[in-house]
């Protein structure tokens, strides 16, 4: 495949050294391709990409988390392993049966899993829009990630065995197993590399919810309210001429309907992404220069098109509609438009031509930019001409319907739409009809980027839960370590405040220097994502500060639920082994 997409990349097939030709295979086109004009939406390798690495870290923490409350956990059987040991078991005996219990539950935990998946794929399958199946034949697909499972659980197990069975039975088995300055400082490692990667997905998990926000809140250049686009197959062998006829007559009717403001008709709409749209290469200047490489998309549409969608005019005025027969070549443009071809007073290019398919266009009028294709890409230099002319279709275009919004509800627009479609079928009694609420379709293009959010909010809320829940259990061990030094303190005197700082605050020492680590890593990684975005909001400082508390409340919390324990325990108890 490589060397024949080479060798057509290589070819000039009509001796034109600015033209290439490229071949892809299909089954990349869903994830690696993002061209115009593709057969549907497509995917994005880089968001299947991110989201995997999040799912892998998670898993990864999981695993980290198994290993600090194995260790912990482990002071409690210490009696136990020296007890084995004087018994006569082996190192490697302990260290095996270990590995053991770490395998035997992390297959549970997998069991578990695969059922959880399986309940919950239906509700997973509508959530995402496509229809996915847990069977035999994803085997080849789940295997190298079931390997992986193994290997991680395999090595995770095996620090708390090394532990497990490198206690002294003599000291075990008088309860005076202790921690080595190495362990705990690997465990605190550990909390910190956890904390780590919570911050980074706090801070994507607000950095992605802020974009989303974002892309919703800007201008749009258009109004999309309350406006429904009909468009229809027509079955009966009727000509292009009597089609336009029916449209035309078919906007009368519409507009003796009381709910109805404006009709229009146009080859497309904002948020049709390049359905519908035409597309050109080259174009002469006002100037008598020439840009054979600029790429513009035009359309077609009545000349109230612009009133009925609120698109402003910063100069001129739209076309006007010529009599039949007589072709028109008067156009608008977008203001982006007017700017390439190097003009920043718009009057100034009113009345001035431009040439491309071989004929003179004249333009009437500069209209304020809007957003065409959504806010992920740029808005593209783009063309408006007379539907009946200059780029129709020859057949039957979007009829564009403007209610008024006055009194309307849910109840009053399925009667208003009903009516609608008592008018259509009048005119076109052979005919498929389909209608799209403008503001609707529109919305629609961040669903994807919606979903990613939400994603993004569940694994940060097992991040975060994963966190606590090491970050509980080396507490636990620290308290079980220090419980003698805590009562010698409380018989010295100090308050249950006292003993809460002490212990919060070598824990919160290590979420400060995971934080400083994770801030500028997050930064990168989301400046990253968002320049996959035409318009992007800015990643402020607040967002950093806010993840960062989120961050030591976890901690904070985590930690003060074992040391109020510790610390309103009677140190008589504590201290009656001395």
């Amino acid at each position: 495949m490589r060397l024949l997409q080479k060798k057509i990349i290589a070819s000039d097939f009509e001796n034109d050294p600015d033209e290439r030709h490229n071949i892809e295979p299909i089954s990349a086109i869903h994830l690696n391709s993002n061209k115009p004009f593709e057969a549907e939406a497509n995917g994005s390798l880089s968001r299947v990409r991110f989201l995997s690495a999040i799912a892998f870290i998670i898993l990864i923490l999981s695993w980290l988390n198994y290993i600090n409350l194995a260790t912990a956990k482990s002071l409690e059987r210490s009696k136990e392993v020296g007890i084995r040991k004087v018994a006569g078991a082996q190192r490697s005996q302990l260290m095996f049966q270990s590995l053991g219990e770490s395998l035997l539950l992390n297959l549970l935990a997998m069991l578990f899993a695969i059922g959880l998946v399986y309940l919950s794929l239906p509700l997973f399958n509508t959530f995402v829009g496509i229809e996915l199946n847990l069977g035999f034949s994803n085997l080849s697909v789940i295997l190298p990630y079931l390997g992986f499972i193994l290997l991680g659980t395999l090595l995770s197990g095996l620090y708390p065995a090394l532990v497990i069975s490198g206690f002294s039975p003599i000291r075990a088995l008088k309860g005076k197993v202790i921690a080595t300055r190495d362990g705990v400082n690997i465990r605190k490692g550990l909390i910190g590399l956890q904390f780590f990667a919570t911050v980074v997905l706090i801070i994507g998990t607000l950095v992605v919810s802020q974009q989303i926000q974002f892309l919703r809140a800007q201008p749009l250049g258009v109004d999309l309210s309350q406006t429904v686009a009909l468009k229809g197959e027509i079955l009966a062998n009727e000509n292009d001429s009597i089609i336009r006829q029916k449209s035309t007559v078919l906007q009368s009717e519409l507009m003796q309907l009381p709910f109805i403001e404006s009709v229009t008709q146009a080859n497309t709409y904002p948020g049709d992404g390049f359905d519908n749209l035409s597309s050109n290469i080259g174009i002469g200047y006002p100037n008598g220069t020439k840009n054979e490489r600029l790429v513009f998309y035009l359309y077609g549409a009545q000349p109230n098109y612009f009133d009925v969608l609120g698109i402003k005019f910063l100069a001129g005025k739209t076309y006007l509609r010529k009599d039949p027969g007589v072709q028109n070549f008067d156009i608008v443009i977008n203001e982006t438009f007017a700017r390439i071809m190097g003009f920043t007073d718009m009057s100034e290019i009113v009345g001035k031509n431009v040439k491309f398919w071989d004929e003179t266009w004249i333009i009437t009028g500069v209209f304020e930019d809007y957003h065409h294709f959504g806010l992920k890409s740029k808005i593209e230099p783009m063309f408006i001409g007379d539907i009946n002319w200059a780029f129709g279709s020859g057949g039957l275009d979007n009829v564009i319907v403007k209610m008024n919004t006055a009194g309307l509800s849910l109840a009053t627009m399925d009667t208003n739409l009903e009516q609608i479609k008592q008018k259509w079928n009048e005119l076109f009694p052979q005919s498929t009809l389909d209608y799209t609420f403008l503001d609707k379709k529109f919305e629609a293009q961040y669903e994807e980027d919606t979903k990613f959010g939400a994603a993004f909010q569940l694994f940060t809320g097992l991040a975060i839960f994963i966190a606590a829940l090491g970050l509980f259990g080396l507490t636990s061990y620290t308290i079980l370590q220090r419980k003698k030094e805590i009562g010698i303190r409380k018989v010295s005197g100090a308050s249950v405040m006292q003993i809460l700082t002490l212990l919060n605050k070598d824990f919160l020492k290590l979420v400060a220097i995971s934080f400083i680590f994770a801030a500028p890593i997050a930064w990168y990684v989301m400046d990253k994502w968002l320049q996959e975005f035409a318009y992007q909001t800015t990643l402020k400082w607040w967002i950093f500060g806010l993840a960062g508390v989120a961050a030591f409340l976890v901690a904070i919390i985590s930690v003060s639920f074992q040391a109020i324990k510790a610390a309103i325990t009677n140190p008589v108890k504590s201290l009656r082994t001395e």
